[in-house]
């Protein structure tokens, strides 16, 4: 319950919705896109099909340095 809840202070900080698709402004990887469910923020690879939970840090989640930018789901991309 009390993650579920930080979960939505963070996607309402970020200015995203359960389930939609964004990427950070400063990430490396263009093949990476990540997106929120109840329980976990999740990570894609859209170049070999990977989908686990995220491992990036509440620090920076919440800093002032993380800049998203919103994305087409990859499969939706494919319709």
């Amino acid at each position: 319950m009390r993650k579920t809840r930080i979960l939505k202070l963070i996607m309402k900080q970020l200015g995203v919705k359960k389930g939609e698709h964004f990427q950070f402004a400063d990430q490396r990887e263009e093949f990476v896109e990540y997106y929120f469910t109840d329980e976990a923020m999740i990570r894609v690879d859209t170049e070999t099909g990977e989908v686990k939970e995220s491992r990036t840090t509440l620090n920076y989640l919440l800093s002032d340095n993380c800049k998203i930018v919103r994305v087409i789901p990859t499969n939706a991309r494919l319709l």
